[in-house]
């Protein structure tokens, strides 16, 4: 079943039974690989953290610039080991709120009720992933990030490595402004 999911060229059930040294048959392999299937209930694959951020993209309406440097968060803090057995909708919203936190400064809403709708999150509940998160990018130009960085310092990449960062972690805001 893995290799259905993972391999470019998955093998045939024919392979499997050549593999087994014709120890199972054919309709014996699909039987099995149903009743895993079942077991599992279908769910065959895990939503990660990229998942989210497209589906909260689409949620907040963002421009491909802003996209851009949304992405280059997430490479950024998906180096990190303290995100690591966070759930990936709170890594993905945070990411997301830092972003607009960072390049929504002119007159835009940061957090909209469309986005915490989609996101199921308030300003509040990711303020210390969030503040985590707004130290990884203080800390983007140090050597560990550089081939992040000069991705996404190029034109393609709308120079999102170059964008001001925040300096000061008390301009971070949040407020739920939803209420």
């Amino acid at each position: 079943v893995a290799t259905k999911l993972e391999e470019i060229y998955a093998p045939t059930v024919d392979d499997f039974v050549d593999i087994s040294a014709n120890t199972y048959t054919r309709s014996e392999v699909i039987e099995y690989e149903m009743k895993l299937s079942q077991a599992l209930d279908w769910q065959l694959t895990s939503v990660t953290t990229f998942k989210f951020i497209e589906r909260f993209l689409k949620a907040a309406q963002s421009n491909p610039k802003d996209t851009c440097f949304v992405w280059y968060l997430s490479k950024l803090v998906l180096q990190e080991q303290s995100f690591v057995g966070l759930k990936p909708s709170m890594v993905a919203a945070a990411i997301l709120n830092l972003a607009r936190q960072t390049t929504c400064c002119r007159g835009n809403e940061v957090w909209t009720k469309t986005i915490q709708y989609y996101t199921r999150y308030s300003p509040a509940d990711l303020e210390d992933v969030v503040r985590k998160m707004h130290l990884v990018h203080l800390h983007a130009w140090d050597g560990k990030y550089t081939s992040i960085r000069t991705r996404y310092s190029r034109a393609d990449k709308f120079h999102v490595a170059q964008c001001v960062i925040c300096l000061r972690e008390e301009a971070l805001s949040f407020e739920d402004t939803n209420r």
